[in-house]
């Protein structure tokens, strides 16, 4: 069995002894019960051993005459007699006395002062108007009270759980007829029948205890009602009603432990009400008997005795501190039982957290938290420390040495970076689950995605049988995917970006875990589908109550989604706090950084490309790029029908036109599947096509002469660096790997010239990078490998580049230089851009033109203004917006 008990009741326990007043109110209230219960032996006028002539006695337990002592008479004892005392302490004789020597009934005859009496050394709270010691009085009127209001709770709360759970489980006109007996019953005069009953009656406790509990249980039995009529309708009630399982049992199994937190909440509330009761009505001399020790009784004596004002005070002190006890217990009860109150205490506490590789660190000293039910985004740039920091709260950063520690409050409070491995895989997934940034290498290529689920459950939740495949279903499908079913039994490859990272989403919270990572969890997807996984991620926090530490480099993700924002650069905590104020008045020069990082518009406008080409009568006038009635299409089976040669086809691309104008850009956006990078393909001549697509007024299919002259003009940058170069070749073979094809008559000083002077233009020389062109891919950062692609594609000197979401796998900063970069070679070079994004900003700072795409169509066109300031289709608006 694992030593983190995970059940909720061990949650619950957890989360009431983290706070600390209500917790520590327990513990005081049942110090002071448990003194109680001894009252005897801490008060009392009796002795609790005597030593009398060689025999030992016990008062406490058995009535003595004071014969045995010496005395006169055959009565019993009174061991305060002066007489006594003296007896019991000389010749050898000695008596053990408790702490305070009077009982709740002792009158002192001896007493020198009359009643009622200050406080002094011998009555150490002073005496009431009869000369009852008050210490005494209140120690054992304390017990009467508390045991009092704990039978009354016990039977109260027995009667109120079994009506409520009539009414809520059988509803209907038993309901009916419940209720209409409580609005009775309830209008029914209680303090009146009291004064009756104690007219016509002895009183009693357990008199006043019956009359009492008759009117007591309803409060609860509304609300244990309430949780009846919910939970009759689960799917595990039903379960049950369909094997065949009797009602009692269903109620005994599923519905009342399900049923029981406002039960448990309420006892100590329904404890103060209850010495609340008892001790008016004694006030009013209704209550206990005459004798029995009150605090009602008290604190009428303190009435009627305005100048004898310790009998007031330590009365209300015993009554107030009783109260407070219980209502701090009561709402560390309701916090521990309520999930939307856990949201108030830090879930995950990670304190000098350091995380190095050999001898070099890359996370320096750490501190945050995380709050139950918060959304924390930790944000920065790639090399930052973003992912190696939540990989290490899973132990998940291979050959990575962790010091610092981080306090994770689940089922217990542990330290992640303490505990055992084998503890480590039962926190795994189960407390505290994430999401990886490519969901088609997270996900196993060989299983489907239900069976992936189903692994999850089936060593997590221990589900299995019928239930594992519906609860995989039930799972996807609270990720609004269409058709769980088909998805439970994909592949991933069958699966679009959007409803693989849906289905990692699932896997992630098949266990309902109490902390979520989020890795990137949208950066390979486009503009709307981010706000849907957005929403998603959202609704389903909500819903399970868990809290979320996104990792992203996307400031407009944060704003819409975090609650708070923790910024890191090389590896230190640079910046936290609410996103609002953050975002509105960074303190960090690296954080300002960040926010100013959006992209700026710095390109030739459409006249000043116009009037640059009246100066310069060699630029051409025709399109750089024409496209009518551009058609692609993949062969694709018929849907119903069986056979090798029945085959239909898919339309990528349908009927697009467009033109790209020279030293301008055409800017192409649309959702994941729209057709822009079929349309890319198609214009790079890698996607055969139907229709006309001029590019300098030649097409593509005219011979591999005029191919090759063709793949110098038009060359592509595409969206990831790292995939598109590759890993075995150095950078000087990357680069100049066109000139071996376009201008092989150059030898190898002219070839590395040349090398040098594009890598050069895009930022990047041996002055920087020693030895520069022996490097290899790997050994630059992300910003620096596509300026790499970016001098690749211009050493052939093309004059129309096709970018492909050439910066949608960059953070913010090296985004803006990327473009920055891209506008200045436009400006100089005179490039024609087609640029392929979902990223509206991007388009903003560098297109001329704009297509939008959907389903294979342009379903609309125009200049930048029009499209992002007065789109006329609303699907062009929800992109825009």
């Amino acid at each position: 069995m694992s030593s983190l008990n995970n059940s909720p009741s061990s949650r619950a326990w957890q989360r009431f002894k983290r706070n600390r007043l209500g917790f520590y109110s327990f513990v005081v209230f049942c110090v002071l019960v448990f003194l109680s219960l001894f009252a005897e032996v801490l008060s009392n006028d009796k002795p609790l051993l005597v030593h009398y002539k060689q025999s030992y006695y016990f008062p406490i337990l058995k009535d003595y005459p004071e014969t045995f002592f010496g005395g006169d008479f055959e009565t019993p004892t009174d061991y305060l007699d002066p007489l006594i005392q003296q007896k019991l302490s000389s010749d050898g004789n000695w008596a053990v006395f408790p702490i305070n020597h009077y009982g709740a009934q002792t009158l002192n005859y001896f007493a020198s002062t009359p009643n009622p009496s200050a406080p002094s050394g011998e009555n150490w709270l002073g005496t009431d108007d009869k000369g009852r010691d008050l210490l005494a009085q209140l120690l054992y009127g304390f017990r009467v009270s508390v045991l009092f209001a704990l039978a009354l709770t016990i039977v109260g709360t027995v009667l109120g759980v079994i009506t409520g759970a009539i009414q809520g489980f059988y509803g209907g006109k038993t309901d009916l007829a419940f209720q209409r007996f409580i609005e009775i019953w309830g209008a029914m005069p209680e303090l009146y029948l009291l004064i009756i009953f104690s007219a016509v009656f002895s009183p009693s406790l357990a008199l006043l205890l019956i009359l009492l509990s008759l009117f007591g249980w309803m409060g609860l039995s509304d609300y244990v009602r309430a949780e009846f009529l919910r939970n009759r309708q689960m799917d595990y009630v039903r379960s049950a009603r369909a094997l065949g399982v009797s009602n009692w049992q269903i109620i005994k199994r599923h519905v009342l432990p399900n049923s029981m937190t406002p039960v448990v909440t309420f006892l100590p509330f329904r404890m103060s009400g209850a010495i609340l009761a008892l001790t008016s009505l004694d006030f009013l001399g209704l209550g206990v008997p005459p004798g029995t020790p009150s605090l009602g009784e008290l604190l009428a004596q303190g009435k009627n005795n305005i100048d004898a004002w310790w009998i007031s005070l330590s009365t209300f002190g015993v009554l107030v501190i009783t109260l407070m006890l219980l209502t701090f217990m009561g709402d560390a009860l309701r916090d521990a039982l309520d999930p939307r109150k856990v949201e108030k205490m830090n879930l995950l506490d990670v304190q000098n957290l350091t995380v190095s590789f050999g001898n070099k660190a890359v996370v320096h000293g750490i501190n945050f938290a995380v709050k139950a039910g918060e959304r924390v985004a930790l944000v920065g740039e790639s090399g930052s420390g973003k992912t190696v920091t939540a990989l290490s709260l899973l132990r998940l950063a291979l050959n990575a040495q962790l010091s610092g520690s981080a306090t994770f409050r689940g089922a217990q409070s542990i330290d992640l970076l303490q505990i055992s491995e084998q503890q480590m895989r039962d926190i795994r997934g189960r407390d505290i689950a994430m999401i990886f940034q490519e969901p088609m290498t997270a996900l196993n290529p060989l299983f489907t995605i239900g069976n992936q689920i189903a692994e999850v459950l089936e060593q997590k939740q221990a589900v299995s049988g019928i239930d594992i495949a519906y609860t995989a279903i039930k799972l996807i499908a609270s990720t609004g995917i269409a058709d769980p079913e088909r998805c439970a039994k994909s592949y991933p490859h069958q699966l679009s970006g959007g409803q693989r990272q849906r289905a990692m989403i699932a896997m992630a919270l098949a266990c309902q875990p109490k902390l979520l990572l989020a890795d990137e969890p949208t950066t390979a997807l486009d503009v709307s589908l981010r706000l849907q996984i957005l929403e998603l991620l959202s609704g389903l926090q909500k819903q399970n109550g868990m809290a979320v530490l996104l990792i992203t480099h996307d400031l407009n993700l944060v704003r819409k989604f975090a609650d708070r924002i923790i910024v890191m650069e090389g590896g230190h905590i640079v910046e936290q706090g609410t996103v609002s104020d953050v975002f509105a008045n960074p303190q960090h020069a690296y954080t300002r950084k960040l926010l100013d990082s959006k992209p700026v518009r710095d390109v030739l406008e459409s006249s000043a490309v116009i009037n640059q080409q009246d100066q310069n009568t060699t630029v051409t006038q025709q399109p750089s790029m024409q496209a009518k009635d551009l058609c692609v299409s993949y062969p694709a089976p018929l849907t119903g029908v069986k056979g090798w040669f029945k085959k239909g086809e898919f339309v990528a691309v349908k009927h697009a036109n467009f033109e790209l104008q020279p030293a301008q850009t055409l800017g192409v956006i649309g959702e994941s599947g729209s057709g822009k990078t079929t349309l890319a393909l198609a214009a790079l001549g890698l996607q055969a096509s139907k229709g006309h697509l001029q590019i300098n007024g030649q097409f593509w299919g005219q011979g591999k002469a005029q191919d090759k002259g063709l793949r110098k003009v038009v060359q592509v940058v595409f969206q990831d660096p790292f995939s598109s170069l590759s890993p075995r070749m150095t950078i000087s073979e990357l680069v100049g790997e066109g000139l071996l094809v376009h201008a092989p008559e150059f030898n190898q000083v002219q070839s590395q010239t040349k090398v040098l002077q594009a890598l050069h233009e895009v930022g990047l020389s041996e002055a920087q990078f020693p030895n520069l062109l022996s490097r290899y891919p790997h050994e630059f950062s992300g910003g620096q490998r596509q300026r790499i692609a970016i001098a690749r594609a211009l050493i052939v000197e093309p004059q129309i580049l096709v970018l492909d979401e050439p910066t949608s796998a960059l953070d913010v900063t090296i985004q803006k230089q990327v473009l920055q970069l891209l506008q200045r070679l436009q400006r100089e070079r005179g490039l024609s851009y087609l640029l392929i994004t979902h990223d509206i900003d991007v388009i903003r700072a560098m297109a001329h033109q704009v297509l939008v795409m959907r389903n294979g169509e342009i379903v609309e066109s125009g200049s930048l203004n029009q499209i992002t300031q007065q789109p006329k289709n609303d699907y062009t608006a929800l992109l825009v917006q």
